[in-house]
């Protein structure tokens, strides 16, 4: 009974955990369609820090589901190009430019996007659902009592 409510918590934190990430998901959701819809020039400015933005939560969500597989998952994302030395607002842009032509070039960056959106989806909800039959198991035993 012990290890069942062990495994039972374990999972719960589990899911609890992967809303919370739901919800980062569901704002940079919100960020690349807002910016990259609605305001285009803006949006493709924006657009390699909210593309790392995207990386970086799913590279969250790969790191705990490789612990709770026990093997870690590898991204496969290109290696960055080199980018020339210097400084100045000719280099700026010139990394700019490639950094943006890379990510929307790259399939790795729509993998993620519909990562992210079936992520903010999924795992809003798991969160919830945890969190109301958790409430059901311990409102049940009480519920002659009332």
């Amino acid at each position: 009974m012990r290890e069942t409510i062990r495994r039972a918590a374990a999972g719960s934190r589990y899911l609890l955990a992967g809303g919370v990430t739901g919800l980062g998901a569901a704002t940079a959701l919100t960020l690349v369609l807002v910016l990259v819809g609605a305001t285009p020039p803006l949006g493709l400015l924006l657009l390699p820090a909210v593309v790392r933005a995207n990386r970086w939560i799913a590279g969250v969500e790969r790191r705990r589901a490789g612990e709770l597989l026990g093997a870690p998952i590898a991204d496969s994302y290109p290696p960055a190009r080199a980018s020339a030395g210097g400084s100045g607002l000719r280099v700026a842009s010139r990394r700019w430019l490639t950094t943006t032509i890379d990510a929307l070039v790259d399939r790795t960056t729509y993998r993620d996007l519909a990562w992210v959106t079936l992520h903010t989806v999924a795992g809003t909800l798991l969160a919830l659902l945890t969190l109301v039959l958790w409430g059901w198991v311990v409102a049940v035993p009480v519920l002659p009592l009332a």
